[in-house]
């Protein structure tokens, strides 16, 4: 902590980082290391790196409080019949995360395209997990080019269907 000319007190999460702070994350440095692509760090724990499309918004949720918390937010955007709010034409697709509790909400809104500061605005806004909305801005001014991202389960794909036995009476 220090301060600024103002004689303002500032915090610098990064640089005051104290491992005893129960608010933090004690993995802070291995899951959200800039200097680590977000691929390899998913490969590590077995996830796969899930990028939006340009119509897509991503929201982290990390419990049944906020994925009701979203689902209020959201019907509110539904609500508001302006053209650049006009989520009617969409699709959402909530499935649970790695986490028991926690959950990923997919909208992919019909017509539009996002900005990566729009994006995370109206991930903000629809209640995404608030240090995933930082690391958001950070990755932005950092420059980097996907700046959000989740990380997910790889999903499974279903096992091959044996060929029908030509020797079963099949009735067409």
């Amino acid at each position: 902590m220090w301060r600024n000319k103002n004689n303002i007190m500032e915090y610098d999460p990064f640089t005051d980082f104290q491992p005893t702070n129960p608010r933090i994350p004690a993995d802070l440095d291995d899951e959200y290391n800039f200097d680590v692509a977000a691929e390899e760090i998913a490969a590590k724990r077995g996830l796969i790196v899930v990028k939006p499309q340009d119509d897509q918004l991503q929201i982290d949720i990390d419990s049944p409080e906020a994925l009701a918390e979203f689902w209020r937010r959201f019907n509110c955007f539904v609500m508001v019949k302006h053209k650049d709010f006009y989520f009617t034409h969409s699709q959402v697709c909530v499935v649970p995360s790695q986490r028991p509790g926690h959950y990923h909400a997919t909208i992919t809104v019909l017509g539009k395209t996002f900005s990566p500061i729009e994006r995370i605005a109206y991930q903000a806004a629809l209640n995404d997990d608030v240090l995933r909305v930082f690391l958001n801005m950070r990755r932005v001014y950092a420059g980097v080019e996907d700046p959000t991202r989740l990380f997910e389960k790889p999903k499974e794909e279903a096992p091959p269907k044996a060929a029908p036995d030509p020797d079963d009476d099949i009735l067409l």
